[in-house]
């Protein structure tokens, strides 16, 4: 078994020195519960290894979506090794994706309505991403429709990434937690070639203080971040083609399921 887990076995054993045992035996905990979820699966589902990636390459990550001015640390452009400079930007609250194969695409998100007390409050839907169009989507529903089988938290031109804190006991924390990264490594999440701004300042007028509101085409997806406080939010063994994503994605799934979400 410990040669068809080569792949896997990193996230057990990649942990840097400096991190104190408590985060190490968090880590071990959780790629523990990832092996355990896979093995059920694979027990369970004869038909997971055929499914696995059928339409990874029909989606791809389009634009990132940022809202307000801070959240997110890069390191300034003109930055040296020596002179290393950090700058503030926009924090990354979704994703507009894109549909480029040829298969309708269920999936499940949040549409938001203002209620008459001003507060967005959201409803489930479900809806269809057919080819050639696009949708927006916060990182929670992101990682909810890329863990599926069918993607496994990889599209075409990138993949998803788990936060390095896995808070399993908060499935909403730990959906909205993963993180998109590029392919190309020249493609930078925080580029402002590939962000978007979904917000903007505005003045309040209850409290005639300027805050960042989400902009109107936008408040469909994203409408509850004008909340107040918003945002500053004997099994079959697996085989070595399965990698890191294969199986975080299947372990988000059992929670998602378990959820009901």
């Amino acid at each position: 078994m410990a040669n068809e887990l080569d792949q896997f076995e990193a996230l057990e054993t990649n942990v840097a020195p400096e991190v104190d045992d408590a985060k190490k035996a968090e880590k071990k905990e959780f790629a523990k519960k990832l092996k355990d979820a896979m093995y059920e699966t694979l027990k369970e589902n004869p038909e997971y290894l055929a499914v696995r990636r059928s339409l990874t390459n029909s989606v791809i990550v389009v634009n990132t979506l940022g809202f307000g001015d801070s959240g997110n640390i890069i390191v300034a452009e003109g930055s040296t090794k020596e002179d290393r400079k950090l700058q503030p930007v926009a924090s990354i609250v979704g994703y507009r994706v894109k549909n480029v194969g040829e298969t309708p695409i269920t999936y499940q998100a949040e549409e938001f309505t203002k209620g008459e007390d001003g507060v967005w409050v959201g409803q489930k839907v479900t809806k269809v991403l057919k080819p050639g169009e696009f949708a927006n989507l916060t990182r929670k529903y992101a990682t909810i429709l890329f863990s599926r089988p069918e993607f496994n938290l990889k599209v075409a031109n990138g993949k998803f990434i788990a936060p390095r804190r896995k808070k399993v006991n908060d499935l909403d924390a730990l959906l909205a937690g993963y993180y998109f990264s590029f392919n190309d490594k020249d493609i930078k999440v925080n580029s402002d070639t590939v962000k978007i701004q979904i917000g903007e300042q505005r003045k309040n007028p209850a409290t005639g203080q300027t805050k960042w509101y989400v902009k109107p085409e936008f408040e469909k997806e994203f409408g509850y971040l004008n909340n107040s406080g918003s945002g500053k939010a004997r099994a079959k063994k697996p085989t070595k083609d399965l990698d890191p994503q294969d199986f975080a994605a299947n372990y988000l799934q059992k929670l998602i399921q378990e959820a009901g979400l």
